[in-house]
């Protein structure tokens, strides 16, 4: 691994802006992340969720320190992953937002092995957390994966270079 360049130490704001700027590049599937809170469901918007092992199945995902769902990520906690379609753009977008409690009432959802996943998903995925891991302004969040089911076929919902892509079936955007 080769030294920061002398700029970079200069200025590490720099390093910062150019970082994200180089993972705005890189399309991401769009999940939400839900899980109970008090009778409620509570979720959020995530680009960053990642098949760690598949004997046993596990996946990981990052939570920001600042995100109001921060606190929820405790091991032993039930979360539901969903694979959002170009069709469910707006989902993303209501989830990404901060709401108020109970916020989330009309949204549909069902229940995948005790937890919530949003209904019509391209795939829903039920887990438990296993591990919560301090990253810089994150935390990795590991789950044992309960249960995984497979929605209606479509395309999928990407994110790339701050804005929404919906892949066609063939792979083109």
């Amino acid at each position: 691994m080769s030294a920061p360049s002398a700029e970079a130490a200069q200025n590490p704001a720099s390093v910062v802006d150019d970082f994200k700027a180089a993972f705005r590049r890189l399309a991401s599937g769009v999940c939400v992340v839900t899980f109970q809170r008090g009778e409620d469901l509570h979720g959020f918007t995530a680009t960053s969720v990642t098949s760690v092992s598949a004997d046993p199945p596990m996946l990981l995902f990052c939570v920001s320190r600042r995100s109001d769902s921060f606190d929820s990520m405790i091991a032993g906690a039930r979360i539901g992953v969903s694979v959002l379609s170009g069709a469910q753009r707006a989902l993303s977008e209501t989830f990404a937002s901060k709401v108020q409690p109970g916020s989330y009432r009309q949204i549909p959802s069902r229940r995948l092995c005790g937890a919530l996943v949003l209904t019509d998903a391209l795939a829903a995925i039920s887990g438990v957390v296993t591990q919560v891991v301090p990253a810089g302004d994150n935390i990795v969040v590991f789950c044992e994966v309960e249960a995984a089911e497979l929605g209606p076929a479509g395309s999928p919902l990407l994110y790339f270079e701050g804005g929404y892509l919906t892949a066609g079936q063939d792979g083109r955007c």
